[in-house]
């Protein structure tokens, strides 16, 4: 399963979801630039890398392949390992 932060496969047209900038549509691939992925969001033209960081050394991805959603730790089940 491919993680749905993972950008290689996609193609100008494809729609990428965010938290900060919503969702966005792909405008423009470079695959020889740093941030390849230009995404075009209602207010702003935003750039990401191929594993969806907005800022290369991000902890953490910001743009997915799917929907995202986001809730407090304390809404998920515990489940004992």
């Amino acid at each position: 399963m491919t993680p749905n932060h993972d950008f290689t496969n996609a193609k100008v047209g494809d729609k990428i979801y965010t938290i900060k900038w919503g969702d966005g549509i792909i405008t423009e691939i470079s695959p020889k630039s740093s941030y390849p992925t230009s995404t075009k969001f209602v207010n702003a033209t935003i750039s990401f890398t191929m594993n969806g960081k907005e800022i290369e050394t991000d902890l953490h991805p910001t743009a997915f392949t799917e929907p995202i959603k986001v809730v407090p730790a304390s809404y998920e089940p515990f489940v004992e390992q």
